[in-house]
């Protein structure tokens, strides 16, 4: 089975990620082949394992996706763009067996703007997602309300994959604060699982509290795990892989 998308250069999401050099988010990447591949299945996408992201993807280029069933219930991806592979990964229509583990731990009452930090990464305008955050001894938790002109949103409402988002910028603030030194690039190069157990699309004005716990800090790059929640409900968790350099 193969299929081809394309992310327009006039997605909402694009300006701010990164102004100068547009840069499709991975979430949108992730939204769009999970949506393709809805459509050529007939199979609710609810997880993803090791999706490594191989380049950055500019908006306007095709995308090339080769899927080889890898079970009944799940994909292998493999994304080219002019022949050059940028993404692969599998997805499933189940959650991965280790969607139980989500983070966990007690983290300060104080809470500290996120726009000082934000003046050290790459994010601008509407794709500032963390408005104020809170930090433990190695994570770092936030509260958000989905806007109602929301720069992942389509007409459904915002992705829950978008929470993957809201968990590398809320560790890439937190980076800042401690290390103290800009983050030029702050973007995911690996999902190693993302569970997206309950509904799919978020109304715009939910409110969610958002969770993330550095598990192990490599050069140049940490490895993280988040979970996001909604009136007492799992939205999505997961780990992932962002680049953490200078």
């Amino acid at each position: 089975m193969q299929f081809s998308l394309e992310i327009s250069p006039d997605h909402p999401a694009l300006p701010g990620h990164f102004p100068g050099m547009p840069v499709v988010p991975a979430v949108v990447l992730i939204e769009q082949l999970a949506r393709s591949l809805e459509e050529q299945t007939g199979q609710r996408i609810c997880s993803i394992r090791q999706l490594r992201l191989l380049g950055l993807i500019e908006p306007g280029q095709r995308i090339d996706v080769e899927v080889r069933e890898k079970a009944a219930d799940s994909w292998r991806l493999t994304c080219q763009v002019a022949g050059k592979q940028v993404a692969k990964g599998i997805f499933s229509r189940e959650a991965a067996e280790d969607s139980e583990a989500i983070a966990t731990g007690a983290s300060s009452a104080d809470y500290q703007e996120a726009a000082p930090a934000y003046q050290q990464l790459p994010h601008s305008g509407s794709m500032q997602l963390i408005g104020d955050f809170a930090m433990s001894e190695n994570g770092a938790e936030t509260e958000v309300i989905l806007a109602e002109q929301h720069p992942l949103a389509d007409n459904e409402g915002v992705p829950a994959w978008a929470m993957l988002e809201y968990a590398a910028q809320l560790m890439a603030c937190r980076k800042v604060c401690v290390g103290g030194e800009a983050m030029r690039k702050a973007v995911i190069v690996l999902v190693r699982s993302l569970q997206c157990p309950g509904a799919h699309k978020l109304s715009p004005g939910s409110n969610l509290g958002v969770r993330v716990v550095e598990e192990v800090a490599q050069p140049g790059a940490v490895q993280c795990l988040f979970s996001a929640t909604s009136e007492g409900q799992l939205v999505a968790s997961g780990e992932f892989t962002v680049l953490s350099e200078a």
